[in-house]
């Protein structure tokens, strides 16, 4: 028997696979909720991105060891009392992303591309921040009275990658080719100019420490590292 080979995903619905898939990335590295544990331990996040290894017409190797230590992370955990490990994921993400005084890895594009990342003891307003803040005012988009974080926030760019891939996919839907191509253009340079240019650094940092109260950290920051990666290429194939 012949079987039939799968058919390659319509840009509508890699753009809608994208979108879900930088949401999770996006909520990861907000300070933890209860949702995003609940989606965690769902088994959806790992499963999105498992999907992403086999639906993308890319190396998918490094995001399926990313995947792995996720679907570790659920099992260990699919049993745990969820208000203790939501308490948990907070005490391990204040220790890495907030600390006192410095933390252990600093969230913030500017750290790494405006000094040497070591240097100030409080990410400033530099250029990088300046930068992408400009590129969410394009689009109309500020800071919400609730969000505090500066615009170069390791979480707020990848919220703005969810944003440009859900506005592709719905250019998409209704039949805008030109608009979904050029938000394509524009993913593509957030991501060479701005979050690509950093997130290697950003990840091996939290590669560094080492607790076991950071597993999810450290799923999902390999997780980021290989989408990043993984989505860049894709995108490079888009805009030629």
């Amino acid at each position: 028997m012949i079987k039939r080979q799968p058919e390659e995903p319509s840009q509508y619905q890699l753009a809608g696979h994208r979108s879900r898939c930088w949401r999770a990335l996006a909520l990861a590295f907000y300070e933890p909720t209860s949702g995003l544990l609940e989606e965690v331990l769902s088994g959806d996040v790992g499963r999105m991105f498992a999907e992403a290894t086999s639906g993308f017409s890319v190396d998918g190797s490094d995001l399926a060891a990313g995947v792995a230590a996720l679907n570790a992370f659920v099992a260990a955990n699919e049993d745990s009392d969820r208000e203790t490990l939501l308490e948990t994921l907070k005490v391990a993400y204040s220790r890495l992303f907030i600390g006192y005084g410095l933390p252990f890895v600093i969230p913030y594009e500017s750290a790494y591309l405006d000094t040497d990342g070591q240097s100030s003891a409080e990410p400033v307003m530099g250029p990088s921040s300046v930068a992408v803040r400009r590129a969410y005012r394009i689009h109309g988009l500020g800071a919400s009275a609730d969000n505090a974080e500066l615009p170069d926030h390791i979480a707020m760019e990848l919220e703005f990658l969810y944003f440009l891939t859900d506005c592709e996919r719905k250019a998409w839907a209704s039949g805008d080719a030109l608009a979904a191509r050029e938000l394509q253009r524009e993913q593509w340079a957030f991501l060479t100019g701005h979050l690509g240019r950093w997130v290697a650094d950003f990840t091996r940092r939290v590669r560094e420490y080492e607790d076991s109260d950071c597993a999810l950290y450290l799923a999902m920051s390999d997780i980021l590292r290989a989408y990043v990666a993984m989505d860049t290429a894709l995108l490079a194939t888009f805009t030629e």
